[in-house]
């Protein structure tokens, strides 16, 4: 866990190199999941092609499927 004292060092520092977005961009749930070693490989070569991290590929893979069933709306529209 991270103290105020270094929150507020982060802060100033995105502030002064103007990259408060990326502190906005905090999730407020971490999900575990089990896959099996095909879904794990495809996922991680999905990531790699995309230069992207695994994190990053499973969101966007999870977005999609409850955009698709209607589940969440569609980001940006």
């Amino acid at each position: 866990m991270l103290t105020f004292k270094v929150w507020k060092r982060i802060f100033h520092f995105a502030e002064f190199t103007g990259s408060l977005l990326l502190l906005a961009m905090k999730k407020e749930v971490v999900l575990t999941l089990r896959v099996d070693t095909e879904i794990n490989n495809a996922v991680r070569l999905l990531a790699k092609r995309q230069d992207r991290t695994v994190a990053w590929m499973a969101r966007k893979l999870i977005i999609e499927a409850l955009e698709q069933r209607k589940l969440i709306r569609p980001e940006n529209k």
